[in-house]
């Protein structure tokens, strides 16, 4: 008997599935096609629009195709999304992406919690979805527990365009999930056409995932960062780096800048990376390109590259931070020629470098790190003749700026 319900709840669920493709493909051209004539009359009326329009055609992203696709028979003018609280034009000048919110309040004013005991009795027992989702159950009860928050919502908007105001409050209901409470006020205020941006975020992101994956399925034992292979910029990680992708610009950014795949060219890394920094501060108010920092970031990235073992990207600038008097940078490059972290193993130049970072470093923590490392070199003969002694005295230094490492390491020598 179980069986046979299986086979009906698949062959109504394929039936659905069927028909509803049939009926989205019905009304799909038609409300596509009635997208297509409003933004040819709107792009007339609104010169900026039709600039707007073509700068992210030019990009291969359609806004007019993907707010076709979210629609279902309704009528382009009355567009609205729950998550912005927007409608796609301004009610007053009819101008289209120019109506944006300037603040927002929810007002919770009652919560209900509710229990649904449900009681099973092998398969087919509680609701139709739960059968066909969970199959075969063992006797027994479940609880499923609802919140449901209701309130009012309001929402303050302005049209960019012709400056028009309104204030629309209406009841919400909320559930399972309590709405941030409280006044808002967005300055930036949320525009319209940051609805398309977020598809375009999505498919930056889809690009650049895809890209990664496909370096580490084509090559597993690949260094170089995602933005470099040796024929020059991966086109899909530029692509997704265009499209607003920040870690495609960084990747691409630290391509050039210690030369992976392109030749090393420090003006175009520290444009790609003044990419990442305006975007970073697009909504803050007062930031300006001299607050950028090009050789902070370069090293902060290159720590990030190291803590991700992509050391064909952490030694080069390492290398260049160290020799720039980055004496923080001392113990990472001694610690990359010990380990040969992208370079080939040199205990000499380790030494030199860890010595360095010992005695010069400003950071506690690198210059502890430095530390017990030279006391383990000296403890176990590590391009360096043993000594016990020195080993020691390494090891206290290190303690003293509380390494856990060099504590331990301290009792167990002999």
């Amino acid at each position: 008997m179980g069986f046979f319900i299986l086979i009906i709840n698949l062959a109504l669920i394929a039936a659905a599935v069927y028909f509803g493709k049939k009926y989205y493909k019905k009304f799909k051209g038609q409300k596509s096609n009635a997208f297509t004539e409003y933004y040819t009359q709107k792009r007339q009326q609104f010169p900026w629009l039709d600039r707007w329009l073509s700068d992210w055609q030019s990009q291969n992203i359609d806004p007019v195709q993907i707010r076709a696709n979210r629609l279902f028979g309704k009528n382009p003018a009355e567009e609205y999304s729950d998550e912005y609280g927007l409608t796609l034009e301004c009610p007053s000048c009819r101008c289209p992406h120019s109506w944006v919110m300037t603040a927002k309040e929810n007002i919770v004013e009652n919560k209900e919690t509710t229990t649904e005991t449900i009681y099973r009795s092998g398969y087919g027992k509680g609701d139709f979805f739960d059968s066909v989702s969970e199959g075969f159950k063992k006797d027994g009860k479940e609880e499923k527990v609802k919140v449901v928050y209701t309130g009012r919502a309001i929402r303050d908007f302005k049209c960019l365009n012709c400056g028009h105001t309104e204030r629309n409050e209406y009841n919400e209901r909320w559930v399972n999930y309590e709405p941030d409470t409280g006044f808002r006020e967005f300055n930036p205020p949320v525009t319209a056409w940051e609805i398309p941006q977020g598809y375009v975020n999505q498919a930056a992101n889809a690009l650049y995932e895809q890209a990664k994956t496909a370096e580490t399925q084509n090559t597993a034992t690949q260094t170089a960062p995602a933005g470099a292979n040796t024929a020059g910029i991966n086109p899909t990680i530029l692509k997704a780096a265009e499209m607003g992708n920040r870690e495609a610009m960084y990747d691409i950014g630290m391509a050039y800048y210690v030369g992976l795949g392109v030749e090393a060219n420090r003006d175009e890394a520290e444009n790609w990376l003044k990419k990442t920094f305006h975007k970073d501060n697009e909504h803050t108010p007062g930031v300006s390109d001299d607050k950028f920092d090009f050789d902070f970031m370069v090293y902060d990235r290159g720590r990030k590259a190291y803590q991700d073992d992509n050391y064909a990207v952490s030694f080069p600038v390492f290398q260049k931070a160290a020799e720039s008097g980055n004496t923080a940078a001392y113990y990472y490059l001694g610690i990359s020629y010990k380990l040969g972290y992208g370079i080939q193993t040199d205990l000499a130049k380790a030494f030199k470098w860890l010595e360095k970072a010992s005695n010069e470093c400003k950071d506690d923590l690198e210059k502890s790190r430095a530390q017990c490392s030279l006391g383990r070199m000296y403890r176990d003969g590590e391009g360096v003749p043993k000594d016990k002694e020195k080993a020691r005295y390494w090891y206290k230094k290190a303690a003293d700026l509380g390494d856990s490492g060099a504590k331990r390491a301290l009792k167990e020598l002999k």
